[in-house]
């Protein structure tokens, strides 16, 4: 209701004035076309009725086509740019304290109001690790929790030119804690790939990533030392010990979902579920969860579906990366704004590998997607602005230059 009310007003003034780009306009566009129609077009195989097709696009439109289209078009300048980024991080950022409370205390703050008015959300309440409670905060889902935190942590170093040096280092801080808080390990890993590529990148990248260094030692070794270091390296992922077993289910999903993706290659199974060998797969919740997005796509859509779904990442990868190379000749500010929506990116794909793409995941992930669309023809914008007055200021001083009595 939010999207629709929100975004879909801001769409339908954009489309009445005519200030932006008609969707289409762009290589993007299409590709994220084809991946929402390539889903409405499956869905009829399960259930082939007028209805399915209106409920599918309707749910479509709101939850995928009007986030990206609004990200995509509605910063017509810098200024846009940074509202939107700021407003993006400050509502995530508001997730962090609750995170640590309910981390702190054993105590999810918002799973009792499901009961109260009345609804029937599946939502499974108090899921511990090592006798902690993996929170939830608003997002429904510990795994969503820990994504959304960290697109955040991912996400904020381009607004660190907006905000003074003690507020957003503060402010950073607590983000980050949120993201230990939430007790997601993919998570963990998708934020430490974004900082890593976002300082890998652009001017003085050498430079960052020697004092990424220095600090990532400096951490271990103050976490060594410390009397929770035990404690500490058994939520980590890949040393920690701490729910293995979730990580031999993964690798068993893997193996058996390749097998049944195998039967229907090209478009998948709209019944992948209730196939026999998914039935190995069911837990003691009574669900088969399959913790990696990459393969619910294979399964439901086929590697067909998957490569389109694949293509968008891509395709926004090298648009952002296109606009780091413009910028770095005019803007500090939009390099820095350009490596951290990057960083998320690949982190984003990285996490999505550990979780299924569910609740408010594929909504944030168009959001990010038409950020980078936006960031890149903005940079492109202001790069052939740039030229075109280096072009007339060289043609003033040649005309200059060629004037009678110039010596």
């Amino acid at each position: 209701m939010i999207s629709l009310v929100i975004l879909g007003s801001i769409y339908i003034k954009m489309r009445r004035e005519k200030l932006v780009e008609s969707f289409g306009t762009y290589s993007l566009d299409w590709v994220a076309f084809a991946y929402l129609a390539l889903q409405v077009i499956l869905f009829l195989r399960s259930d082939p009725t007028v209805t399915t097709i209106l409920r599918t696009s309707v749910e479509l439109f709101i939850d995928g086509f009007l986030p990206y289209f609004v990200a995509s078009r509605a910063a017509r300048n810098i200024a846009a740019l940074r509202d939107m980024l700021v407003s993006f991080l400050f509502a995530i950022l508001l997730l962090a304290p609750i995170t640590i409370f309910e981390f702190g205390k054993n105590w999810l703050l918002y799973t009792s109001i499901n009961e109260a008015l009345g609804l029937g959300w599946d939502v499974m309440p108090y899921i511990m690790r090592n006798g902690n409670v993996r929170p939830y905060a608003t997002a429904g889902n510990s795994l969503i929790l820990g994504f959304i935190l960290a697109v955040g942590v991912g996400l904020y170093p381009a607004i660190r030119s907006m905000l003074s040096a003690r507020v957003w280092l503060w402010s950073y801080a607590l983000l980050i804690g949120g993201l230990c808080a939430s007790l997601a390990r993919g998570a963990y890993v998708g934020a430490a790939v974004a900082i890593l590529v976002a300082a890998g990148t652009g001017r003085g990248a050498g430079t960052r990533l020697s004092k990424l260094s220095l600090g990532t030692a400096l951490l271990i070794v103050a976490i060594s030392l410390s009397p929770f270091a035990d404690q500490v390296v058994s939520y980590l992922p890949f040393v920690g010990n701490v729910d293995t077993d979730n990580v031999t289910y993964r690798t068993r999903l893997f193996d058996v979902s390749m097998q049944v993706i195998a039967m229907n290659p090209l478009f998948g199974s709209s019944n992948f579920m209730l196939d026999p060998l998914m039935e190995q797969m069911r837990q003691g919740q009574g669900i088969i969860d399959i913790v990696n997005s990459y393969l619910g796509i294979a399964l439901g859509m086929g590697y067909i579906g998957l490569a389109i779904y694949v293509s968008i990442y891509v395709i926004a990868i090298l648009k952002t990366w296109g606009g780091i190379r413009r910028s770095t000749n005019f803007s500090s500010e939009l390099e820095g704004i350009g490596r951290a929506l990057l960083g998320t990116t690949v982190g984003m794909m990285i996490i999505i590998a550990t979780a299924s793409c569910f609740l408010s995941m594929p909504f944030i992930i168009w959001i990010i997607v038409g950020l980078s669309l936006r960031y890149s023809q903005l940079t492109a914008e202001l790069a052939l602005k740039r030229t075109r007055q280096d072009a007339q200021k060289f043609a003033s001083e040649q005309q200059r230059r060629s004037a009678p009595g110039h010596a």
